[in-house]
């Protein structure tokens, strides 16, 4: 009885601690910050709330700050505060104002914008529109999906059609009444819309050269918005230079970073590595954390990061060793699966298949422990900035040697334990 009547306890203490976590405390109304904010490759999103003072920005193209009404909720887990959009999401009315020092140098007013991008290219195609150019990208946007989804009806049409024709022409085939290069040909399907585009959305467009700021939202009625005024910081790019992301045949498609000049890349010798170089940039650290997650309190204003963009297609990989030097280019690759119930796939240039490229590099393959150094060139033979590195091929076969060395101490050792044992057993006990 005692020891069911302490089960029971315990259970219910157990029962008791597992109350159910809520995702979110109680909602607060707020004013917040809400960003669409240039990042060097196109554009991002973040939120600001009242508990952030400061908020950062990429000099060299124009962002959007929008002044919004919404409920505010912590999320425990990521220690940050989170907006909850589908309750609340109000533009507030009124006017940006930027201060430099004293002096109020800019008043923004409120502009309709849109964000768009070709998903083929999204780093490069990045676009924002404004205003009266915004309407008609936006309607020049509608107008082409509508084309588009057209287009697409009326080729399904045609495939349904098709079908039937295609059938029938089989049949008159097996028949001999058509020879089978009168089956007819399939319809073309229309190329896809690879355009994206947001809504017209409300913001405050900020376009400001390399400085420090700050920030205020005046309502209408000539007051300041409470808990809108806030520190701005605009930064620029420290440098410009060139990554690679260095991946074995064995495991194409895990890479290895690297970023610096003073990294070394170490191979495998015997190995074939692909090398896929691509343009970086690189920002202090704790401008560019904080300027897409405002909320950040790991980053630190001493330390620098490299933010990599587009791949590099167009250019020559130097290669330089002690015994030779010669130069590959960066072309395509394709990764063709094995088909059958062995599992595998093969790795061929792109130019040798019908597919387009699964990625773009170049092909190296590490050679009797040497050393290399690389660089890359330009179609006009320019070294592209921050591309030198140092490669460093290991050998994994060892010399027998290695091993006899390594047991020297333990065969010294154990000679000394048996010359010891034996020098014992010769001293015999004096009998009494």
């Amino acid at each position: 009885m005692k020891r069911s009547f302490l089960f029971l306890l315990l259970l219910l203490i157990a029962l008791s601690g597992a109350v159910p976590g809520y995702a979110q405390n109680t909602e607060e109304r707020s004013f917040v910050y809400a960003t669409n904010h240039y990042t060097g490759n196109g554009y991002a999103s973040a939120l600001i709330p009242p508990s952030v003072d400061e908020v950062f920005l990429l000099s060299g193209s124009p962002s959007i700050i929008a002044a919004k009404e919404t409920n505010l909720y912590y999320w425990p887990i990521t220690n940050e505060y989170k907006a909850d959009w589908e309750s609340l999401n109000l533009n507030a009315s009124g006017e940006l104002q930027i201060y430099q020092g004293s002096n109020l140098i800019s008043s923004v007013p409120q502009s309709k914008y849109t964000l768009q991008y070709d998903g083929n290219d999204p780093a490069g195609t990045y676009r924002l529109f404004l205003n009266e150019e915004a309407e008609t990208a936006y309607q020049q946007y509608l107008d082409r999906r509508k084309q588009y989804r057209d287009d697409l009806n009326q080729y399904h049409q045609l495939i349904n059609a098709f079908t039937i024709l295609y059938q029938d022409a089989l049949k008159k085939v097996s028949e001999g009444l058509l020879s089978p290069d009168q089956l007819p040909q399939a319809p073309i399907a229309p190329p896809d819309l690879t355009l994206f585009s947001s809504e017209i959305l409300l913001g405050y467009p900020v376009d400001l050269p390399v400085g420090d700021y700050r920030m205020q939202f005046r309502l209408p009625d000539g007051e300041v918005q409470p808990g809108s005024v806030k520190k701005l910081k605009v930064f620029e790019a420290l440098r410009v230079g060139t990554g690679y992301k260095v991946a074995d045949l064995e495991r194409w498609n895990q890479t290895e970073d690297s970023f610096s000049t003073t990294e070394t890349i170490y191979c495998l010798d015997g190995h074939t590595y692909f090398l896929r170089p691509f343009s970086q940039t690189e920002y202090n650290q704790r401008y560019f954390v904080r300027m897409n997650n405002p909320q950040d309190k790991l980053s630190r204003e001493d330390r620098q990061i490299w933010v990599s963009s587009k791949a590099i297609s167009s250019a020559d990989l130097q290669i330089k060793s002690t015994a030779n030097t010669y130069s590959a280019p960066v072309e395509g690759y394709y990764v063709r699966q094995i088909l059958g119930t062995k599992l595998g796939y093969e790795i061929v240039p792109s130019r040798e298949t019908e597919q387009g490229p699964t990625f773009e590099a170049v092909r190296f393959v590490a050679d009797q422990g040497r050393a290399y150094s690389i660089e890359l060139t330009d179609a006009s033979g320019g070294v592209l900035p921050g591309s030198a590195r140092q490669i460093r091929c290991t050998q994994t076969s060892r010399s027998p040697w290695l091993y006899v060395l390594s047991s020297l101490p333990l065969i010294i050792g154990l000679a000394i334990y048996l010359a010891r044992r034996a020098k014992v057993q010769t001293h015999k006990p004096i009998e009494g």
